[in-house]
């Protein structure tokens, strides 16, 4: 069934597009480029200041490669030249943005009766840095979808998950945004540097509060960046999915 209500001339799913954009712009430093700031909206809201402390230097014994097991009712893809995989619920249309960019569009236009929003999606799948995108057809106010960007970082470039997200979170606050959580763990199989921005989109008669979890894995000269995009209030309880979700990638060696 498609989905249209408009909102200051704008639905929610594109105020949220608008929001998930200009955060992506600020989160993917360095491989999305200034081509999706163009889509951030401006505000005037002061947000809290939060000082942020390094994470503490972990030490990990190697580990042997996994064998990931299926995850009931759900679907494993494939992508970047079968290098990269990860798991997703059965709810999610997505695949590799090079080889499934035409039946992914194709599909969601089929689901959200609105061209704008279509468009905004395809030129985020367009950026080359940008291996792999999926939506939910399952949703409530806000859609949900998710990507998977990597930047190659140069091999005499000595870059640590810790000094990253340091980045990172230089360029992904401002007056309508702010970063709730940071911090470096370990996952089954990697080290992860975690990262939760909140935004506000305000509109004429609804505000729409937005959130982005980046998960950064770091392989060889490579970060990785999975971003889940969720309604604020949704996060909460959505978190355990987009966990596992993340916990289920891996690149094969």
């Amino acid at each position: 069934m498609k989905t249209k209500q408009r909102h200051f001339g704008m639905t929610l799913a594109q105020i949220g597009i608008l929001a998930a954009l200009a955060l992506v712009a600020c989160i993917v430093v360095g491989i999305l480029g200034t081509m999706l700031l163009n889509f951030a909206p401006t505000t005037q809201q002061v947000e809290p200041t939060y000082t942020l402390q390094p994470s503490p230097t972990v030490v990990f014994s190697p580990t042997p490669w996994p064998t990931i097991t299926p995850i009931p009712d759900w679907q494993e893809y494939s992508f970047a030249d079968n290098q990269a995989r990860i798991w997703l619920p059965a709810s999610y249309i997505g695949g590799d943005t090079i080889t499934s960019s035409a039946a992914i569009m194709e599909k969601l236009r089929a689901t959200f009766d609105d061209e704008a929003f279509a468009n905004d999606i395809q030129g985020l799948m367009a950026t080359p840095e940008v291996s792999f995108f999926a939506f939910d057809t399952e949703f409530t106010s806000v859609v949900r979808f998710m990507f998977v960007g990597k930047e190659a970082l140069s091999p005499d470039l000595v870059v640590t998950l810790d000094d990253y997200l340091n980045i990172v979170v230089d360029n992904s606050t401002n007056g309508s945004s702010r970063v709730v959580e940071r911090q470096v763990t370990q996952q089954d199989y990697y080290q992860v540097g975690k990262l939760v921005v909140e935004s506000k989109i305000p509109a004429e008669d609804v505000e729409v509060y937005v959130t982005l979890a980046t998960y950064v894995i770091q392989v060889d000269n490579t970060m990785w960046l999975i971003t889940f995009r969720t309604g604020r209030e949704e996060f909460g309880s959505y978190r355990q999915i987009i966990e596992s979700i993340a916990n289920s990638f891996w690149i094969e060696r």
